[in-house]
Parts: C-alpha cells; sequence; structure tokens
C-alpha cells in the first residue's frame, strides 16, 4: 500500500502557529488516516476506528478517516503534528542528490487494525463514509 502525506486546510506547515488556533484545531484535532471503504472492508477497520500504520521505519496509531476520495490502494496520512504524530517518522528520509529535500512525500506502508476497547476522540464533525453507506 502506498502511504502519501500532505496537507488539510485547517493546518499550515507544522502547524506551530494554526495548533494554536481553538477554531481550527477544532476542525482537525488530530492526524488521521484516510482509507479508502473498500480497503477499510477487507480490513474491517470502520471509520473512527484507531489503526496502526507501519513502515520500513516505524509506525504510528491513528483514527481511520474512510473516504470514497482515496484509490484503494493508497492511504494519506495529514503532515501538520510533531513527534510521535508526524507521519514523516514513518516515510522515506532519503535527500534528492540535487535540492538536498527529503523524499518525505510517499512510501509504502501497511495498515493494522488494533484490537482494543480504546474509543476514538474524533468528534462528529470528521465523519467519513461507513461501510454501510458503499454498499
Amino acid at each position: 500500500m502506498i502511504l502519501t502525506s500532505g496537507r488539510v486546510v485547517y493546518q499550515y506547515l507544522s502547524g506551530n502557529q494554526t495548533r494554536r488556533i481553538g477554531f481550527l484545531v477544532e476542525q482537525c484535532p488530530e492526524p488521521y488516516v484516510e482509507i479508502h471503504p473498500e480497503t477499510a472492508a477487507k480490513l474491517k477497520v470502520n471509520d473512527g476506528e484507531r489503526v496502526r500504520v507501519i513502515s520500513r521505519r516505524g509506525d504510528g496509531v491513528f483514527p481511520a478517516l474512510i473516504v470514497k476520495t482515496i484509490r484503494k490502494d493508497t492511504i494519506f496520512i495529514p503532515y501538520h503534528w510533531g513527534e510521535e504524530l508526524a507521519v514523516n517518522q514513518l516515510t522515506n528520509p532519503v535527500l534528492d542528490p540535487t535540492s538536498k529535500i527529503p523524499e518525505f512525500k510517499a512510501c509504502a506502508a501497511r495498515i493494522e487494525k488494533i484490537h482494543s476497547r480504546q474509543l476514538p476522540i474524533l468528534g462528529e464533525k470528521r465523519k467519513g463514509t461507513s461501510r454501510s453507506e458503499v454498499r
């Protein structure tokens, strides 16, 4: 599976400034992983459920956001958070030989369902598509 990272409209760069603004934090309080409904169904992952995203460089736990706008072979995580929530800890840090820019945009990854009773902390505002809506 391809893990790609990118921005969301409510945060800017590392989020150092925008994560201090309550309204923007309410819109996107934490990073999440977008998963296509068919991929989520195969993994038996529900919207809002926490999953582990694993690459060669590490792993992280993120709530699933089930959306039809992502490819079945791709997952997306926004990059505006640091430390254990930083998706760039999962992506490839190799530098381009000319520009010296790290290859943080994409890498291979897999998703594992977390078998726990921990509830997601995302509010109702961040709902994706339920599996029943896809059928």
